[in-house]
């Protein structure tokens, strides 16, 4: 339970799906449209993290990522790999 407790905080804090709850009035049919509106931001939310982290694990190595410096260490083995400094 305490990891579903930390990826809907994980979720909540990436899109600001607390702060668009000031809208709700604003909203023809505020029970039927809010609650799809978070449901749509959540999955698409997901998707995009996760299909990152695919890609990313697809493309360097285990051993090669650094886990304290994970982007740092991504971004030089991609941009060695492609040709940047």
């Amino acid at each position: 339970m305490s990891t579903l407790a930390l990826a809907a905080g994980v979720f909540f804090s990436y899109t600001g799906i607390d702060t668009n709850a000031a809208h709700i009035k604003q909203l023809k049919h505020p029970e039927k449209d809010f609650t799809k509106a978070m449901f749509i931001s959540i999955v698409l939310a997901f998707l995009i993290f996760v299909v990152g982290t695919v890609i990313i694990a697809m493309i360097i190595p285990e051993k090669q990522i650094n886990v304290l410096y994970t982007l740092y260490s991504v971004f030089s083995i991609l941009g060695s790999t492609i040709g940047m400094p």
